[in-house]
């Protein structure tokens, strides 16, 4: 989490009430560059729109489940898309890009006191998302969920898609969001830019973060 924190991208940082300090004491470095924004998973969208017994029943679906021993974990990561969309909405300082990146993404220090974002690739265009190409990792149809990036008209598109493809699917086990993010792109022609990642930049789940940064790698 230090990793991360310590980049100098402005940062909206969802957390629980109890991490708040935790977090803005993390973020002393750059406090006009940070919003923590307090929430619980009541107030998530994905609390609102499907109940507990639909969790439950997901949970149920799971054949990971010995893994995933809590349903509230399939909420968080089909959150992930609609609170990227809440900070394009608010967009507290004033910002042209904007991504979702899971707070443990950075692995090590390598990037520590970088910037992440301030150069995206010149061929996403603005109603596009930017996410990692999983599918050669795990041998079946995903997309990584730790990245969520794009433009407000792509952030916002994504998201109208993305929840509609969780609705229609809904009594099948939509607790994991990457088949799901995978199936949106696919069913969406041109929304999705994927990025496949190579061997050669550590562990390939977080390929987006020397992707990002290194820009020199795709010249």
């Amino acid at each position: 989490m230090q990793n991360m924190i310590s980049l100098k991208d402005a940062m909206v940082i969802f957390t629980t009430p109890e991490m708040l300090p935790k977090i803005e004491q993390l973020r002393a470095h750059a406090p006009e560059a940070t919003l923590g924004v307090p929430m619980t998973i009541s107030e998530m969208y994905m609390a609102k729109e499907y109940d507990d017994s639909f969790w439950a029943t997901q949970h149920a679906l799971d054949h990971e489940r010995h893994h995933h021993v809590d349903p509230r974990l399939y909420m968080i990561w089909n959150e992930k898309s609609n609170l990227v969309k809440r900070t394009v909405d608010t967009n507290p300082f004033a910002s042209e890009f904007f991504a979702w990146v899971d707070i443990g993404y950075f692995r090590s220090s390598q990037f520590n006191g970088k910037e992440m974002l301030a150069n995206p690739p010149s061929k996403l265009t603005k109603d596009q998302v930017l996410m990692l190409d999983v599918r050669a990792l795990v041998k079946d149809n995903y997309v990584g969920g730790g990245f969520i990036g794009g433009y407000a008209a792509g952030i916002q598109k994504w998201h109208a898609k993305y929840y509609a493809t969780l609705q229609l699917h809904r009594q099948e086990f939509i607790g994991k969001d990457q088949p799901y993010m995978w199936l949106t792109c696919k069913q969406t022609p041109g929304l999705c830019m994927l990025v496949v990642p190579d061997n050669n930049h550590g562990d390939a789940w977080f390929y987006m973060a020397p992707y990002m940064i290194e820009r020199e790698l795709q010249l």
